[in-house]
């Protein structure tokens, strides 16, 4: 099987993909998935905001406060910075 042709099948496994996130390590793998995607993936925050857009950088740290992912939304040119932590 090609690359593409695996790259074909992950989008659509993740694609309408709602991840349950109980734990730390859950959400750290979720957001994993979500920079690997290399497409538009919807982030739910515990405000209720949600955020469309392009992840294309996570910043781990000891934490979930301390953590973040970098995510372009579709609506703006604007970089975001998001918590692990304020994400639902």
């Amino acid at each position: 099987m090609s690359t593409q042709e695996m790259d074909t099948m992950t989008r659509e496994t993740l694609q309408g993909w709602v991840p349950a996130l109980a734990a730390e390590s859950e959400l750290s793998a979720a957001l994993e998935q979500a920079f690997d995607y290399r497409g538009d993936v919807t982030i739910t925050l515990k405000s209720g905001e949600s955020i469309v857009g392009y992840v294309f950088d996570r910043r781990p740290g000891k934490s979930l406060a301390d953590s973040y992912v970098r995510i372009l939304p579709q609506e703006s040119h604007e970089k975001r910075d998001i918590a692990y932590a304020d994400i639902a």
